[in-house]
Formats: C-alpha cells, structure tokens, sequence
C-alpha cells in the first residue's frame, strides 16, 4: 500500500515525519521495539520476548509493503523511530469491512501529538479503503491510551477479563475498543 510521506509539528515545535515503514527499516523497528517494551508494561510484550531477528523483520515488513490492506507508519525524528503504527486489514471477505489498529511511542516523545497524529492518519487510510469499523484494544489503568482513543471516537466494545498477566503477577483486562467510519 501507498503512502505520500508527511512532516508535522509535534508540540515542542520540532518537525516529525510520517512515513511507511520500508524493509530497510527492520533494524531501526528492531530496537525501538525493544525499547518501548522496556519503557511501558502497557504493550503486549515483555523485553525479552522481541526475539525476532533483521532477516526475520526484513520479511515481515515485505509482506506488509505488498500488502492492499495492511501499512505500518512510522514516526520518524532526526532519524529515529519515535512512534509506530500498524493497520491489518483482513483477508478474508467475511471480514474485510474491519482492520485492527496497534500503536507504539517512545517514552521520551509522549505528550507531543505523535499518537493523535498517526491514528488521524490511520483512521483517513481506512476510510479510503472503504473500512467500516477501526479496531483496537488497550490494557486496562492505561488512561492516556483511553483518553486519546476516545477523543477519536472509539469506543468501548468489550472487556476480556484478565487477558493480561502484569509483570508483578496481577492481571489486568484488554479494553476492546471500535471507531465506526
């Protein structure tokens, strides 16, 4: 899938770039994949699962290029990877009215507008695919992740109860959360 490159002002006043993730970009997604994990237990994995290798990531960002109804973006400042994310639409007919959104932001750029600016830019793709319903789910006592999704018009679905295990041992809910376009 296409996507014409973006620069935007974050809120500290430096320029960002928006831009789809290219296979060239697996070491760069790599280590800020390791990072935010390190960085927030309100992502799916922990540190020492991101075990997949360049050539592995080299791939998976090759399908998601050839895709139709898949894109990866990145959140691009002074060469790093600030932000991430991810649209996958569905394959299968029965489901291709309905994508899955995953979102990602280094620690150190939260707060500056990256989040609001991809997922805008995610929700115009998906109406331009001609999506009828955005799809995402959050871990439950994330409220910055909540208080942005629901200023975009998503709203909660479901609960999964204790779809979670923290790394102190508890357990907390996925939020599912949909945005009807």
């Amino acid at each position: 899938m296409e996507f014409e490159e973006k620069t935007f002002a974050l809120k500290n006043g430096q320029q960002a770039l928006l831009r789809r993730l290219q296979p060239a970009d697996a070491e760069k997604m790599l280590e800020f994949l390791r990072e935010t994990s390190r960085e927030s237990d309100f992502l799916l994995r922990y540190p020492e699962e991101n075990i997949m290798g360049i050539s592995e990531e080299v791939k998976f960002l090759e399908g998601i290029c050839q895709s139709d109804n898949k894109i990866m973006l990145a959140c691009v400042i002074d060469g790093s990877v600030a932000g991430n994310i991810s649209l996958r639409g569905n394959d299968y007919r029965k489901l291709r009215h309905r994508a899955e959104l995953a979102l990602a932001v280094r620690k150190n750029y939260w707060h500056l507008g990256i989040g609001r600016a991809m997922l805008t830019e995610a929700v115009g793709i998906a109406r331009n695919l001609g999506l009828k319903y955005l799809e995402l789910d959050y871990i439950d006592g994330n409220a910055r992740a909540k208080g942005l999704y629901e200023s975009l018009g998503f709203q909660e679905i479901a609960r999964i109860p204790q779809a979670y295990c923290q790394p102190d041992g508890t357990f907390a809910d996925a939020i599912l959360m949909r945005k009807c376009l």
